[in-house]
């Protein structure tokens, strides 16, 4: 059995998770503590060794997460942004799934939203490990949370992959365009041609999905970025494709 003794990713990914909402929700600031409590629930053994290195090496994240990448504000967030809403489900346990289209509902979890409430703005932001994450993932977030709020008069502004290591600290930071045409979203650090986003464009991109869910159909496609490679069994057979055919994996 693989790493039976420490923490799968899967469970680092509950533990992050878990510690950054007891934190930013005020629920515990004592974020050491938290996490020495997450991770004695998730290890299946007693080992002191274990425990310590998993602690110290967690620990060390955390806190480079919560003392300096937390304050590096994302491109297109403009506001006085306060944490108001942690893992906010949606078709999970008792809580209703969103149905973005005919027939078609989505179901998840929102990490966590900002709130400003002068100006009734919510800001999105997803935690990642790493640099994973599509950016899909962020606007059809940014679709639920606008329907789980519109009561309250709450919007979407913005938001963002906040990412807990490596070089880029946010990832796929974008800012809401509302028009009387259509909603589009605008990434930042994108080249011109693909910054903007149309709200039509991401539903066609939605109904092939759809399309192929319902037929069965999902032809293959050879993905270029080795970010989305994250954990998955395949990821030799690509570098040996991509080897192959003389790219680079950057590309």
């Amino acid at each position: 059995l693989e790493r039976i003794f420490e923490l799968t990713a899967l469970d680092e990914g509950n533990i992050f998770h878990s510690v950054l909402r007891d934190f930013f929700s005020g629920k515990n600031r004592d974020w050491q503590s938290s996490l020495s409590e997450n991770i004695s629930r998730h290890l299946m053994h007693d080992s002191k060794v274990v425990f310590r290195f998993e602690f110290e090496r967690l620990e060390e994240i955390l806190r480079d997460y919560i003392t300096e990448r937390e304050s590096k504000k994302p491109n297109f967030m403009q506001g006085d942004f306060v944490p108001f809403a942690f893992e906010k489900a949606f078709g999970i346990g008792d809580t209703k799934p969103v149905e973005l289209q005919s027939d078609f509902f989505l179901r998840g979890k929102i990490d966590r939203l900002d709130l400003d409430e002068s100006s009734r703005a919510m800001y999105l932001i997803d935690y990642k490990r790493g640099d994973s994450g599509d950016e899909k993932q962020l606007l059809l977030y940014s679709i639920v949370a606008d329907r789980l709020f519109q009561e309250k008069g709450y919007y979407v502004a913005g938001g963002v992959f906040k990412t807990l290591i490596g070089r880029v600290v946010n990832k796929s930071a974008f800012r809401t365009i509302s028009s009387d045409e259509e909603k589009s979203w605008e990434f930042a650090n994108k080249r011109k041609a693909e910054r903007i986003v149309r709200e039509s464009h991401l539903f066609e991109w939605l109904r092939k999905i759809i399309e192929g869910i319902y037929s069965g159909r999902f032809p293959p496609s050879f993905i270029r970025s080795s970010n989305q490679c994250y954990n998955c069994k395949f990821a030799a057979v690509k570098r040996a494709i991509t080897w192959r055919e003389g790219e680079s994996e950057s590309e």
